[in-house]
């Protein structure tokens, strides 16, 4: 019997190819799309619709079954309520990352493996891992007798052949920085089709296999899983307007810092030598990818790390996520909860000292 692999469907064109070469490779395929908005209760039209309506041709074309599951609550708990709280604490915080973290890689996981019985979970990202689809299935084969689809993931993940997180090919649509947070259970149960395919490869197989229907769609930009809307606008009212950044007259230099400190620094794979060179990137809403800016660490207590970058970095707050990198890994990342000083307040500083 061929293997069963459930492909998280969101009507674009990455999950739809992802879902086609599933099919190609000879699994058995189910395409999932998840609804996590209630846009019933802002009395607007539904972006989630549209999105469905995408989701079902894709599968019509080819050929396979889907299912709607809800994620409302689970989104609202674990990523739209803790989003505006930071906000309401002048922070920055980046819901890709949650949303990932707490929906698609551990809520969305968990029903493909349970309910669906599924052997492994796929999903659009532009991402890779170290894993071969025959390790990722046949651990899932094995553990198929156990009742809980997480309870051989975490034994698995104690052992010494642990999944690593890699960047995709692509390095424009690479979305490591935003699946460092997941865990190592969900990593090794988790395939990325699309992730060994640069974008205009992914849009030439969509033509050639008939979805036409994703590639003028717009890729996604808005709150994940939420839908295409300007940000700014779709936060409570009650909210104070914020702006990303440091705020500083325009009289003062701009406050570029060397270091910051995150808090519950999760490493997805191998654990990092505090006194070796890694990348580090950041996690602002609506940036560009950039090259990650060589760093070291410094390892504190319960969980935290203190970074110190080769170079002062712009637009740093608190509340994104420090991802950090070595090499082509994505070691993990650490919620920057503090800044070090700024390279004007270290100037004067030494200014000082010299005095």
């Amino acid at each position: 019997m061929a293997r069963h692999v459930v492909c998280a469907v969101s009507g674009g064109v990455d999950s739809s190819v992802a879902a086609l070469l599933l099919k190609q490779r000879g699994y058995r395929v189910t395409g999932l799309f998840v609804r996590s908005w209630d846009n019933a209760e802002e009395g607007i039209g539904c972006p989630v619709e549209s999105d469905s309506e995408a989701a079902i041709k894709t599968c019509q074309v080819l050929n396979l079954p889907l299912r709607q599951v809800d994620f409302v609550k689970d989104y609202w708990h674990n990523v739209f309520s803790p989003l505006l709280s930071q906000y309401e604490q002048g922070l920055t915080p980046n819901p890709d990352v949650l949303c990932n973290k707490h929906v698609k890689f551990e809520r969305l996981l968990s029903f493909a493996l349970g309910p669906l019985h599924a052997d492994a979970l796929a999903t659009g990202h532009y991402a890779r891992t170290s894993a071969t689809d025959e390790s990722i299935l046949d651990q899932r084969h094995d553990a198929a007798k156990v009742d809980d689809p997480f309870h051989d993931v975490e034994h698995n993940a104690k052992n010494p052949a642990v999944v690593r997180l890699l960047k995709a090919v692509d390095p424009q649509k690479d979305q490591t920085l935003f699946l460092s947070q997941i865990s190592q259970c969900a990593l090794q149960y988790t395939m990325f089709p699309v992730g060994g395919l640069f974008k205009p490869e992914v849009r030439k197989l969509a033509a050639s296999a008939g979805l036409q229907h994703t590639l003028h769609r717009k890729e996604s930009a808005g709150i994940c899983f939420i839908g295409k809307r300007k940000f700014g606008d779709f936060l409570l009212e009650g909210l104070h307007p914020l702006l990303d950044g440091v705020h500083t007259p325009l009289s003062e230099p701009a406050p570029l810092p060397h270091s910051l400190e995150t808090k519950v620094f999760k490493v997805i794979g191998i654990s990092c030598d505090e006194t070796e060179s890694l990348g580090l990137s950041l996690s602002p809403r609506g940036q560009a990818v950039v090259s990650p800016a060589p760093c070291t660490l410094k390892l504190l207590a319960d969980d935290a790390v203190w970074v110190r970058a080769t170079k002062p970095a712009r637009a740093i707050t608190p509340g994104q996520f420090a991802v950090f990198y070595k090499g082509e890994e994505c070691l993990g990342s650490g919620l920057i909860s503090q800044l070090g000083p700024s390279l004007f307040e270290s100037r004067q500083t030494q200014q000082t000292e010299q005095i």
